[in-house]
């Protein structure tokens, strides 16, 4: 094979060799930044987007928790647990709170617990609805995520268990 590319180069006059190196000259830097640099470069810029979001978000939290009494959020009346509300309050506080149609998912675990989820909804409208029903709604969190969806969106998952 490579006897084969010497003896065509051979074939080729000096000017035409000259061309050739000239090309293979411009054209392999360019495809080395072009298919191993750039995308690089890319990756690059949205890891520190990302950081950058990640960072306003995290200064976005730590201003809403100041807002939050020192004391944290209110207990249930007469101090001891509320019975749990059921799959049926929880959808009525829901309507109340306007949000039925963002749930993605409401279901009761088989340990008496619930899974709640949530598709794109405003973070300031579920976390409403959470601080105005959690404290009488019988259930605690066994766990929890909430991502961001888009500016202002999130979408979240909850299990919830009855407290005790």
């Amino acid at each position: 094979m490579a006897d084969r590319l010497v003896y065509l180069l051979a074939l080729l006059s000096p000017r035409e060799r000259g061309l050739l190196l000239l090309v293979g000259a411009v054209t392999a830097p360019l495809a080395v930044r072009m298919l191993g640099v750039l995308p690089l470069l890319q990756q690059r810029d949205a890891a520190r987007l990302a950081a950058f979001e990640t960072h306003a978000m995290l200064g976005w939290v730590a201003a809403q928790t100041e807002k939050l009494p020192p004391d944290g959020l209110p207990a249930t009346p007469g101090g001891g647990a509320a019975a749990p509300i059921g799959i049926s309050g929880i959808e009525q506080s829901l309507l109340r709170a306007d949000l039925r149609a963002a749930v993605s998912g409401l279901a009761v675990r088989p340990d008496g617990g619930i899974d709640l989820g949530f598709d794109a909804v405003a973070f300031e409208q579920l976390t409403q609805w959470l601080y105005l029903t959690t404290s009488d709604w019988g259930y605690a969190f066994a766990a929890f995520r909430i991502e961001r969806a888009e500016p202002g969106l999130v979408t979240a998952a909850f299990v919830l268990e009855p407290a005790e």
